[in-house]
């Protein structure tokens, strides 16, 4: 680094937004955004791609002042010769993005991982080589659902000791560290760093005027976490006693032909139920400005995104407390229930289509720009890199 110049930190996400999947991994987009109010950042990714015939396709873009390097390898499903194959594809291609990423912007001074364990190796491997500082931030909610426990002990042992060569360990909320100190990871600087809501400026793209009440849902069509097809079983019902309510789901994922056989055999007309796909991130905020409140029904969230950018928008939430949520979700901007619990779910949901109208826009917005701004998630990172690289 040149006297004078901002020091230059890389991120290295396990999740990332590609062309493959537009909102895998936003939030972890948002905390490059932040941090890179203050300093030079640099997004270093590898993304498997099964129907890519090339050994490598690298690409390079900029998202506000982050410039990423994105690597794109053929991905293989089988046998154990086939995990090999990918674990070797995965670090010519990220060890090829690392390199362009330095050939352009220079080496790191501080290198930031999100999510174990091939981010936290490779990070590891640039400090043991350059004697880089690591910051580690975690969002799995498998240690929630207990599936680290159920890694090989290898696995484990080899997560374990890359976790406490990171100067500092951060979380997006105090369930997360609960949950990866009861699975075993324990580390001496843990940090709760919540995820950055920006939902940027309206673009005309408020409720249309045609007397419709719109409940909306995002989320990966994962029915394991996301429980979805609870939403869409409440609604049914309620639907028949609300004829001017309309449920809309935002995303995809392996479960999607499931959950629309549900929507088809509920009875309800086209259109009362309506899938709009996998979109990108202003897609989905778009959506949310449109909708009259939303829905996070998931078993399980370490933070809950979603939830953070309706209130950022203005619009009430029924949330599960789900380990995130309850982080920032009180009565004054909407409704709480247990999870897996459709009768509080309908309930909730049914008193929500009465009273979405009396919260107030504004003070919604105003607590979520307190708390999760970028400038204050900017300055929170910012906090961290200046202790480690001074």
């Amino acid at each position: 680094m040149e006297q004078g110049e901002r020091p230059h930190i890389v991120y290295l996400p396990k999740w990332y937004p590609s062309d493959l999947d537009p909102q895998l991994g936003v939030f972890i987009r948002k905390h490059a955004q932040a941090a890179a109010l203050q300093y030079r950042v640099s997004v270093v990714y590898a993304q498997s791609d099964p129907g890519l015939m090339l050994p490598l396709r690298l690409e390079h873009q900029s998202s506000e002042r982050v410039d990423e390097w994105i690597a794109y390898y053929p991905h293989r499903s089988g046998g154990w010769m086939d995990s090999f194959h990918n674990a070797r594809s995965w670090l010519r291609a990220i060890s090829a993005a690392y390199k362009a990423c330095i050939g352009s912007k220079g080496p790191p001074d501080l290198v930031h991982a999100h999510v174990l364990l091939r981010p936290m190796l490779m990070a590891w491997l640039l400090s043991v080589r350059g004697g880089l500082p690591i910051v580690l931030t975690e969002h799995w909610t498998g240690y929630v659902f207990g599936f680290f426990k159920s890694k090989p002990l290898v696995y484990r042992k080899l997560a374990s000791f890359l976790l406490t060569r990171a100067r500092v360990l951060t979380v997006v909320s105090p369930s997360l560290q609960q949950a990866m100190e009861g699975s075993g990871l324990y580390h001496p600087r843990y940090q709760i760093l919540a995820n950055v809501v920006d939902v940027g400026e309206e673009q005309g793209d408020a409720i249309p005027d045609d007397g419709r009440i719109r409940i909306l849902v995002v989320a990966d069509l994962v029915e394991r976490n996301k429980n979805v097809g609870g939403v869409i079983r409440a609604f049914s019902g309620l639907a028949r006693e609300r004829g001017d309510a309309d449920l809309h789901i935002v995303g995809g994922g392996p479960d999607e032909a499931l959950l629309k056989s549900l929507a088809a055999g509920s009875g309800l007309p086209e259109g009362r139920i309506v899938f709009h796909g996998r979109l990108d991130n202003a897609g989905v905020i778009s959506h949310i400005r449109r909708c009259s409140f939303v829905v996070v029904n998931s078993r399980v969230e370490t933070f809950s995104v979603l939830a953070a950018e309706a209130l950022a928008c203005g619009k009430p939430v029924v949330a599960t407390r789900s380990g995130g949520p309850e982080f920032f979700v009180t009565e004054r901007f909407g409704m709480l229930i247990d999870p897996d619990d459709d009768a509080a779910l309908i309930d909730a949901m049914r008193r929500m289509l009465d009273r979405f109208g009396a919260y107030d826009p504004e003070e919604l917005k105003a607590a979520m720009n307190a708390r999760f701004s970028q400038a204050s998630v900017g300055e929170a990172l910012a906090a961290i890199y200046r202790e480690l690289l001074s």
